[in-house]
């Protein structure tokens, strides 16, 4: 038979952690001081703790997919590659190819760039002697007939030029070490200013991926500081006592050292998901804050003695808070089986610093509290509102009392409305989509897709046949000719272009196999006998859009050249990065659910117990990821992660006003007074900590990140949620399980006389 819930073996630990507390009390000052020594030691490394900025570090080392990009990005000129656009009515003029020529030698002198082509570096077509530029600057050159030339040419056209002839485009390869180390930020820049004074633009991956990383960096910034510091005001307004506002932050903080730290130490460089971290240490570390300042506040009423206050505060909140701890990482932990290399390796570091936030209250909390404790009042104040507040919590758990039935159906009925947006979740696979309209990318892009049809890169590599004859060629020709016929592919280049364009002798076509020049290297390479084809394409296109599209691409490359024919390039990667996330969501959403129902079981003393700490968490996950499928709110590397947040907010809540409730039952107060009592006070805890949370969070709609955006709104409305839930359905499922009728006087239930007094402290 199962134990009563009255003899849970957490509660049959109190006697221990009395133990604990005491002994927590008497070394704090030496606690504290350790805690301090090893932060200021740890502080220089987690300085030293790096964000890989690189496009590598988004995908998994061991994806094939991945594999088969980094072998073409060794044997060709890859991904690296940016396009530099600006209008010029009068390019194809004398003065426009002069203008053209100074801007790509400005250009080239940015460092971190390696070469840029242009058209007026581009031989001219047919095969005629002399390049474009040089062409234009010859007085007695027809200009008209080359400018007809150069428009008619395929290769040209929406490569190097627009089709109207008033575009100008410049193709530049950056270093890959550039990018991943951060200096590409700083050329950028240049770049950027470069194309401005001309009315241009530069697009590319690179320069996607570095600005996502800079609004990353920034909303991590404005999280730590700006909302950190929203939060810790809420909690000085709810409290009125600094040490408060001192308390939380030192726990925050120091986590956030130690994790960046073991970062270091581990060689573990967070990439899209580090703004994520500050926000789940600052979501444990000021939660579990609130609690203690709400139970000790409490206890000061009835006990004088503030260092005793103290101890009892601990000894009834270090176990909630471990296991609110502990549960939380095992909800990151299931994003380990992720196969995006940035939400994996944010899971794994989430389930450290979970545990790290534990480790810094107890070495912080006791001797932060009471340190200078003759000089300054220790105690926290009342808030303003507060009796409302109780009020409030007290017809609310009369209501459910009363109503228990009613109201499982309703929160039954909205969830059920809510789960129906869960079909509808979609990805968004436009990286152009994250970022808001004012941003200077996403203007740059419509620019460039505007101007020259599309921006994303796809690449085909195949085996050439050791006989290039005209039969090869003329296949080649025919593959590329069904290619340009699929919806969303702008342009499509290879060898059999660069060959056609100065009309290649067989002498020529032999001293280009056998060791071509720097133009033709980017699609034949003689080492390893491949070719490879470049099509552009529209980024800006549906997730349907872009699956069909490769779809399309990739059985047209295998019927032309066979099954060994490859297609890659980072346009595909990302595609297939976006759509495994809502894959790995529901893997990730079944192993935090198992994990978090075990951990339950553990804490609570059995499986009835678990499972009434477990279910109201469904409520805040249903309710949000339902809420994104209703408004089609897309699922990208941000949101992707909610359900692991969500879930890890309203467990520690569950967990504090559950171990608050048992706490009472094994008091001797019965149940609905124990009900009332844990409304009263974990139930104020929860919504202070909500109300700090929510304004924190709320801080990264300032962003010019959409993704982070919609974290944060999505994150508050999570909290929320988790509030709502816990508070609504924790005692209807204490009444079910445990078959507790209904209230004794229909419309009351007691209070201890200890609760009313409270609303009169000082």
């Amino acid at each position: 038979m199962m134990k009563p819930i009255e003899s849970s073996d957490l509660l049959a630990t109190q006697g221990r952690m009395d133990r604990v507390a005491s002994w927590l009390i008497a070394w704090r000052y030496p606690l504290l001081w350790i805690g301090i020594v090893a932060t200021l030691a740890l502080l220089p490394f987690s300085l030293q703790a790096k964000y890989d900025r690189s496009i590598n570090s988004f995908f998994d080392k061991n994806d094939p997919r991945f594999l088969t990009y980094n072998e073409v990005q060794r044997e060709f000129d890859g991904d690296t590659l940016c396009l530099a656009v600006y209008p010029d009515p009068e390019l194809l003029t004398p003065a426009g190819m002069a203008r053209l020529e100074a801007f790509a030698l400005k250009l080239s002198a940015v460092p971190g760039v390696i070469k840029v082509q242009t058209i007026a570096s581009m031989p001219r077509p047919g095969g005629r002697p002399g390049m474009i530029g040089k062409l234009f600057s010859i007085p007695t050159q027809d200009h008209d007939k080359l400018r007809q030339e150069i428009l008619a040419t395929d290769l040209f056209r929406d490569q190097f030029i627009s089709a109207d002839g008033q575009t100008a485009v410049c193709l530049l390869l950056i270093e890959e070490p550039a990018i991943a180390s951060g200096l590409f930020t700083q050329s950028l820049k240049e770049l950027r200013r470069l194309c401005e004074a001309r009315s241009g633009h530069i697009v590319g991956a690179p320069v996607m991926i570095n600005d996502v990383y800079d609004y990353l960096e920034q909303d991590s910034w404005i999280l730590t500081n700006v909302s950190t510091w929203a939060m810790i005001l809420v909690i000085v307004a709810l409290f009125r006592r600094i040490r408060w506002l001192v308390v939380p932050i030192a726990v925050v903080q120091t986590s956030m050292i130690w994790m960046r730290a073991m970062m270091y130490f581990l060689q573990i460089q967070l990439s899209l998901t580090g703004a994520m971290t500050t926000a789940m240490i600052t979501v444990i570390g000021i939660t579990s804050a609130i609690h203690v300042a709400v139970r000790f506040r409490e206890v000061a009423f009835t006990q004088p003695d503030v260092v005793q206050a103290l101890r009892d505060t601990l000894s009834h909140s270090l176990p909630p808070i471990f296991w609110a701890c502990a549960t939380t990482a095992v909800g990151f932990g299931s994003l380990a089986i992720s196969q995006v290399a940035p939400v994996r390796s944010f899971g794994l570091v989430m389930a450290a610093a979970s545990m790290m936030v534990f480790l810094a209250i107890i070495l912080l909390m006791p001797g932060a509290i009471l340190i200078a404790r003759h000089l300054f009042n220790v105690i926290p104040r009342p808030t303003l509102g507060e009796t409302h507040l109780a009020d409030g919590l007290h017809w609310a758990v009369s209501f459910v009392g009363r109503h228990a039935w009613l109201t499982t159906f309703m929160t039954l009925a909205v969830l059920a409305v809510a789960g129906a947006g869960l079909f509808r979740l979609d990805v968004e696979t436009d990286f152009t989509k994250n970022f808001k309209e004012s941003s200077s990318i996403l203007q740059d892009y419509r620019f460039v897709e505007d101007r020259l049809g599309g921006a994303g890169l796809v690449d085909i590599v195949l085996d050439a046949p050791t006989d290039w004859n005209s039969g090869f060629f003329d296949q080649l020709r025919s593959c590329q000719n069904r290619l340009r016929e699929i919806p969303g592919v702008v342009k499509v280049t290879s060898l059999v272009d660069m060959l056609d364009l100065v009309r290649a002798s067989k002498m020529m076509i032999s001293v280009v196999k056998s060791a071509p020049p720097p133009e033709v290297r980017q699609f034949w390479n003689p080492k390893t006998k491949r070719l490879r084809i470049v099509l552009r394409v529209k980024e800006q296109q549906t997730t349907d859009g872009k699956a069909k599209l490769l779809s399309s691409i990739e059985t047209i490359a295998k019927d032309s050249f066979g099954p060994t024919t490859k297609v890659t390039g980072l346009y595909l990667l990302l595609v297939y990065l976006i759509d495994s996330l809502l894959s790995d969501q529901y893997a990730a959403l079944f192993l935090s659910c198992v994990g978090n129902l075990a951990m339950m079981t553990i804490a609570f003393g059995g499986p009835r117990a678990g499972l009434i700490a477990f279910l109201p968490n469904i409520i805040p996950l249903v309710f949000t990821l339902g809420l994104m499928g209703w408004v089609g709110l897309k699922v990208n590397v941000a949101t992707a992660m909610i359900q692991s947040i969500s879930m890890g907010i309203a467990v520690d809540f569950s967990i504090h006003y559950l171990y608050r409730y048992w706490h009472e039952r094994k008091r001797g107060i019965d149940f609905y007074d124990s009900l009332a009592l844990s409304h009263h006070h974990a139930g104020k805890a929860m919504v202070f900590a909500d109300i700090a949370l929510t304004l924190g969070f709320g801080i990264l709609t300032l962003s010019h990140f959409l993704p982070t955006i919609q974290f944060g709104l999505l994150v508050s409305l999570a909290m929320l949620g988790g509030l709502v839930g816990n508070l609504v359905m924790l005692p209807v499922l204490l009444r079910v399980f445990y078959g507790i009728g209904p209230p004794r006087i229909e419309g009351e239930v007691s209070l201890d006389p200890r609760t009313q007094a409270t609303h009169s402290v000082s």
